[in-house]
């Protein structure tokens, strides 16, 4: 009778001690009824390799897990995924979600994203919309993307043929040969400008002198002083003065064809538009 009762009380002792064990793992594991409340997520796009039981992380942190998945009644192109999440966690009526990879087991989760504040989503309310992941993010635009490069190559292939590869090489060779003539024309411009220089000069002495003969002249000329003075001597200037600029441009010219010949195939460079002009940079500031 003894060893009966003892058999009893240590298969009572024994059940009281699972059962203990089993309150503890199941605090432990946080799904006591309460602790979590459950979102509806919707998606367009593929969830290959999601799962039942899959991890779902808000920020980085893991806070729930899915519990369901399957095919949105109401629409068959959705797809519809239960997730249970941690009660603390707030929701604002700015969340999203979408798949993740985890990065050594490439298991696939759900993370939520919030960028907005208060007030709280309703668990209840409207199923949180499913972004495409990174990964179906970057396939996607990836046939955009070959056919912008193919086009790139179908444009430098045109570029490249045989019949442009010719003008190329004969605009080369002429731009050679252009650059060897400069020394010579520089050396001819040089001498051009001297002489202008000496003309100019030559205008000056001529003018000086006729000033000079016609104040020596007395009363006797005074009109055709006066009216030589008024308009033959200005012109000498002014034409000693054109002679001058026409050498100062022509030296500038030649030293900016010196130092950029190819001016001559492209021409000179346009000056940056202005306050007032299409184009001017600091409009858009």
């Amino acid at each position: 009778m003894e060893s009966k009762a003892f058999a009893l009380w240590t298969g009572l002792f024994v059940i009281a001690l699972l059962a203990a064990l089993a309150a503890v793992v199941i605090w432990m594991s946080g799904v006591r009824q309460g602790e979590r409340v459950e979102y509806t997520l919707l998606s367009r796009q593929s969830v290959s390799g999601l799962n039942r039981e899959a991890a779902v992380q808000y920020r980085g942190i893991p806070v729930g897990k899915v519990v369901e998945l399957g095919i949105d009644p109401a629409d068959p192109k959705q797809v519809r995924v239960r997730v249970a999440v941690d009660s603390t966690v707030r929701l604002s009526a700015q969340a999203w979600a979408r798949l993740g990879t985890q990065g050594l087991t490439g298991l696939t989760f759900v993370e939520l994203h919030d960028d907005g504040g208060p007030p709280w989503r309703d668990p209840a309310g409207a199923p949180l919309p499913m972004r495409p992941s990174l990964w179906q993010d970057t396939t996607s635009k990836l046939p955009a993307a070959l056919g912008e490069a193919r086009q790139l190559g179908e444009r430098l292939n045109l570029l490249l043929d045989d019949a442009n590869r010719r003008e190329l090489a004969s605009l080369l060779a002429n731009l050679n040969r252009f650059s060897a003539q400069l020394p010579a024309l520089g050396e001819q411009s040089t001498a051009t400008l001297a002489s202008a220089r000496q003309l100019a000069d030559e205008l000056r002495q001529l003018s000086q002198g006729l000033r000079a003969v016609l104040a020596q002249a007395g009363p006797a000329v005074g009109q055709a002083s006066a009216r030589l003075n008024q308009d033959t001597l200005p012109r000498l200037d002014q034409l000693a003065s054109q002679a001058e600029h026409t050498a100062q441009a022509l030296d500038g010219l030649i030293d900016s064809h010196t130092r950029r010949p190819q001016q001559l195939l492209l021409g000179a460079p346009m000056d940056p538009p202005g306050p007032g002009e299409a184009g001017f940079a600091g409009a858009a500031r």
